[in-house]
């Protein structure tokens, strides 16, 4: 079960980077995303950045 799990942890990796590649080539733009960039672009530039973080677990059996 271990080994499925790391397989299909390994695919959806490398299945996000073909994304992530995609919107790069074709400039595809998602408004809650690009909004929340550019709000951290304006924290970092402040110096007073907060930081956030989603951390997800898998299910170990």
């Amino acid at each position: 079960l271990s080994k499925v799990i790391g397989s299909l942890h390994d695919q959806l990796t490398k299945k996000g980077a073909e994304i992530n590649e995609y919107k790069e080539k074709h400039n595809i733009r998602i408004r809650g995303i690009d909004e929340l960039q550019q709000t951290e672009e304006d924290s970092k530039d402040n110096k007073e950045s907060k930081r956030n973080a989603l951390v997800v677990n898998p299910l170990e059996a």
